[in-house]
């Protein structure tokens, strides 16, 4: 009877023991449980976060001499930059286009520094690969040509643009948006942001230049700021999207 007693006990002891090990091991399920709640509830947050956006249609042309890591260094840029706005850069895969636009035929664009030619063979160019207020298209050509060589290491066109220097004309219409990176005029013009400098030109429908150092639109030895009142202007843009 006594070993009956103790071998009772000690059954009822261990019972005890598991059922007070069960509560914990709910009470675990249901911490970890809320941790997927909660990581899941900062990751929408952290997806809304993200918007809103502007998404890049990006086109390279053969002959430009563009290389992928080029591209994924300004698209990093850009989304740095424009990081401060809290907006984001979402990028398409870039796509290959031939040099088969116009007469030049060789990824170029005529010299149009001073007054932003917009020339037959660039709004053949436009007109085959750019959609205004959609996305914005960047394109990656060679230089654009002037009578002392390659002029800038980039151009871009915005619409207040369009419609104050080219007097709205329909024709010219098709470049809103566009934004033109010259591969070939970076290694002699030591530009840095190229990629969201010219981006920063559209979103600001403003080809104007700022004058304090470190700003993104500064024009030679831009940085990579933005002021509040740039960001608000930026994030109004037609070309940000919110879906």
């Amino acid at each position: 009877m006594p070993t009956r007693a103790i071998l009772l006990a000690a059954a009822f002891a261990a019972a005890v023991a598991v059922s007070a090990a069960e509560p914990p091991d709910q009470q675990d399920v249901l911490r970890r449980m809320q941790e997927l709640k909660t990581r899941t509830a900062a990751d929408a947050a952290g997806q809304s976060a993200q918007k809103p956006y502007v998404l890049l249609r990006r086109f390279v042309c053969e002959k430009s001499g563009a290389k992928p890591e080029d591209l994924d260094k300004d698209l990093e840029e850009a989304r740095q930059v424009f990081a401060r706005c809290r907006l984001n850069v979402r990028a398409a895969p870039p796509e290959t286009i031939p040099s088969d636009y116009g007469a030049a035929a060789a990824c170029q664009l005529g010299d149009d520094r001073g007054s932003k030619t917009l020339t037959p063979d660039h709004i053949s160019l436009f007109s085959r690969y750019h959609w205004p207020k959609e996305s914005l298209s960047v394109f990656y050509l060679s230089f654009r040509a002037g009578p002392n060589g390659p002029t800038t290491a980039g151009t871009s066109f915005p619409a207040d643009y369009i419609r104050q220097a080219k007097d709205d004309d329909p024709r010219a219409r098709v470049a809103i948006g566009a934004v033109v990176v010259f591969s070939g005029a970076r290694a002699f013009t030591g530009s840095r942001f190229v990629l969201p400098h010219e981006m920063g030109h559209v979103l600001l429908n403003d080809s104007a230049h700022r004058p304090e150092r470190g700003n993104l639109m500064r024009e030679w030895d831009s940085g990579g700021t933005l002021d509040a009142a740039q960001c608000l202007t930026i994030r109004a843009s037609p070309f940000v999207r919110r879906d």
